[in-house]
């Protein structure tokens, strides 16, 4: 596999879990808007609220993929001959 191609695919799973992370805000807005829709004392998200939780879900779960994906790495340098 090359090298350029590992990095391509690193930063794809990167960006991937970024956004399946901050995806989960929006879950989350679904729920507290049916709680609302449904009698409860829970105000329905603003979109400054919505953004957060975005970024939030968003840097967690591209931390989690970092722990467990570090950096591509790099090729050994070659060795001169003599």
């Amino acid at each position: 596999m090359s090298r350029i191609y590992q990095v391509e695919f690193w930063i794809y799973s990167l960006l991937s879990a970024f956004i399946g992370g901050g995806a989960s805000a929006l879950g989350s807005d679904e729920g507290v808007s049916l709680l609302h829709r449904a009698g409860s004392a829970i105000e329905p998200l603003s979109v400054h609220q919505l953004a957060v939780m975005f970024l939030a879900g968003g840097i967690s779960c591209a931390v989690a993929y970092l722990k467990k994906s570090p950096l591509p790495a790099m090729p050994a340098p070659p060795v001169p001959e003599k």
